[in-house]
């Protein structure tokens, strides 16, 4: 189910890159590639990482009520690692809460450099909790498909490339780019799971 799912979304884009029909994103920062739709009521994982594999987990503190940090961490199918849709603007933007915590996945956490710590956060219906789908074709030889998390309030793009030690990783929202979208820290693959 997952590969047959992943597979139409491939053709898709490759169908309206071959067209011509490239989007943009609006906003302070841009991940270039078409805009996906997210389904509704859907439980999603998001991993693995082109670059590391792991997942986007939020078991880190499983009693968090004010909210935590989330990690990339090796995916195993638990619903710390799952993510329901369960409000879509007009615009293509969602909302993400995790199956396991309730939080919502959220880019409100400010840090140095323009690269914020991702936390899972009470849901509330802002801007830092809605983030959009770009699919896209790397720039990278040989090219591969992949999806780009891009969140609607900052502009920036969900990135593993904050090394940590023992496999688990926190995941930043930071400054959507080619580079690091073609080396694979904010590149995904997303698969329905419900």
């Amino acid at each position: 189910m997952r590969n047959v799912i992943k597979r139409a979304v491939q053709g898709t884009v490759a169908a309206a890159l071959a067209l011509g029909g490239v989007a943009t994103a609006t906003g302070p920062a841009a991940a270039f590639g078409n805009s996906a739709n997210w389904s509704w009521p859907h439980d999603y994982q998001i991993g693995g990482n082109n670059n590391t594999g792991r997942c986007v987990d939020d078991s880190i503190d499983a009693h968090a009520i004010s909210g935590n940090l989330l990690r990339g961490y090796p995916c195993n199918g638990y619903n710390w690692q799952k993510w329901r849709v369960i409000g879509i603007e007009g615009d293509g933007y969602a909302e993400l809460r995790n199956a396991a915590t309730g939080l919502c996945l959220d880019d409100s956490n400010s840090g140095p450099n323009g690269a914020d710590l991702l936390r899972g956060f009470p849901c509330n219906g802002e801007g830092w909790q809605r983030w959009r789908i770009v699919s896209r074709i790397t720039a990278t030889n040989p090219a591969y498909f992949q999806q780009v998390l891009q969140n609607a309030n900052t502009g920036r793009c969900l990135d593993d490339s904050d090394a940590g030690s023992g496999g688990s990783d926190l995941l930043r929202g930071y400054p959507c780019n080619g580079p690091s979208q073609d080396g694979g820290w904010q590149g995904w693959n997303l698969y329905m799971v419900d």
